[in-house]
């Protein structure tokens, strides 16, 4: 996938469960359009937030970051390549949790050690092609929950 696909589904993914229920793709190149249509006020912002995420979510967790702990018949084991299904949520969760940036920078070590237990208790919700809006909220949801708890743990 792109680096542009992944700024515009970031963008797009955002935004998606409170405005739209069309196809995905339908969906994409809608926002794109309309984006290409944004001040440059906006688009600068955006950027911004883009960025500070993507930051955040590599130095929490590290190049790996966009991988799924999975289930296989010889046992759990990292994917090795980064998914959307992954990607998505995670950068939901993080551009959601930005405000609380130090202390999950702190926590780094902890999240990172949570995903495999994370992925193995949430699988079903990240394997396959689960597009649904109830799917995507609910990733978003399990994702925030992780990082709310690990938050909550390093007070």
């Amino acid at each position: 996938m792109s680096d542009v696909e992944l700024v515009l589904r970031f963008f797009a993914y955002r935004q998606r469960l409170l405005h739209d229920q069309t196809a995905l793709k339908i969906y994409l190149d809608e926002f794109l359009h309309q984006g290409n249509l944004f001040p440059q006020s906006l688009l600068a912002s955006y950027r911004q937030l883009f960025e500070e995420t993507v930051k955040l979510v590599f130095d929490v967790l590290g190049e790996d970051a966009f991988r799924l702990y999975r289930r296989r018949k010889s046992g759990w084991n990292w994917f090795d390549r980064p998914t959307i299904v992954v990607y998505e949520p995670i950068m939901y969760a993080f551009s959601q949790r930005l405000e609380r940036k130090t202390e999950l920078l702190s926590a780094a070590v902890r999240v990172r050690e949570a995903l495999p237990e994370f992925y193995q208790i949430n699988y079903e919700m990240f394997e396959g092609r689960r597009v649904n809006r109830a799917d995507i909220k609910s990733r978003n949801d399990a994702v925030l929950t992780l990082l709310d708890s690990i938050l909550s743990e390093h007070r």
